[in-house]
């Protein structure tokens, strides 16, 4: 059998992969491959498969942590050997967390049982154009992922002032001359740039680990939040918040709220949801500290 073609989805937390993904699955160059997707979330509530665009293709979750980790080995394995095993495949989508490092899924799609049934086609990754300089100078993976992507979208360039593009585009540049640049909006990346692209496999070792002072805390109640509070809790955190995306219920309803590069948006809640259940990703936070200041966003009745 002819070995399926993996296109590779990396970028920092909130940079714009799923909303890039759901406008490649709205594309007909895309559908008539037969798309199947693998989504990754460091995190256990799987919020990121409520986001994408319904359609005929199978996703494929795993949400036990980031792709790095030797704990997501088995389970990414096994979606890899069932996705293997299907005929009507001919396009894997992988949809990686923010915290992702290229090198350790390549060495994963390596492994003896899968040999000859994958062939990475292009890695893309996603950079957010208001929010990647100041990441880039502490958090590794944020780098590693630039300087292995095949492809870089700077995105969200509608957000940012003309200099900031600039300035993010030259260190882009800098960090890895050799792969073609595109800025856009909202993700709107037309086929023919994907198509462009030619994978070149990273030089650098797996790791087994994410960064110790990395961590995600899912939080889940039935209560209803106080505003001041809650918003006094992500002020408190401050840009150790890398990451906060779900739901949670205010006393008009609920809403789903994001928080990336510090930046607070609000929305309609999707139709799944049923209560407060989000996440937030916190660099160098205790694990408890990241709760006890949530928790008191949710008083008791």
């Amino acid at each position: 059998m002819a070995p399926i073609h993996v296109l590779l989805v990396t970028g920092y937390l909130g940079a714009g992969k799923t909303t890039l993904l759901n406008h490649l699955l709205a594309l007909p160059e895309v559908l008539s491959r037969r798309p199947v997707l693998l989504v990754n979330e460091f995190g256990s509530l799987g919020i990121d498969r409520q986001l994408l665009r319904p359609g005929d293709h199978a996703v494929f979750e795993i949400n036990k942590g980031s792709l790095f980790c030797i704990c997501t080995k088995t389970s990414f394995l096994e979606a890899l050997a069932t996705i293997a095993g299907r005929a009507d495949v001919g396009l894997l989508i992988i949809e990686a967390t923010g915290v992702s490092e290229t090198r350790d899924i390549e060495a994963f799609l390596d492994e003896p049982t899968l040999a000859g049934r994958f062939r990475l086609q292009a890695n893309v990754c996603v950079v957010d154009a208001t929010g990647f300089v100041k990441v880039a100078a502490f958090l590794k993976a944020a780098v590693s992922q630039v300087r292995a992507a095949d492809g870089l979208v700077v995105n969200k360039a509608d957000l940012a002032a003309e200099a900031d593009v600039h300035q993010v585009r030259q260190l882009l540049q800098h960090l890895n001359p050799e792969a073609p640049q595109l800025v856009t909006r909202q993700g709107q990346v037309p086929a023919d740039f994907l198509d462009r692209l030619d994978h070149r496999r990273s030089r650098e070792e797996a790791l087994s680990a994410a960064p110790a002072p990395l961590a995600a805390v899912s939080i889940r109640n039935d209560r209803t939040a106080n505003r001041e509070a809650l918003a006094d809790a992500i002020r408190t955190l401050g840009d150790r918040l890398l990451r906060l995306k779900g739901h949670v219920r205010f006393p008009e309803g609920l809403r789903f709220i994001e928080v990336a590069a510090e930046r607070y948006t609000e929305r309609k809640a999707l139709p799944e949801a049923r209560g407060t259940a989000f996440v937030a990703i916190t660099w160098a936070v205790p694990r408890h500290e990241v709760q006890a200041a949530f928790a008191r966003a949710f008083p008791s009745p």
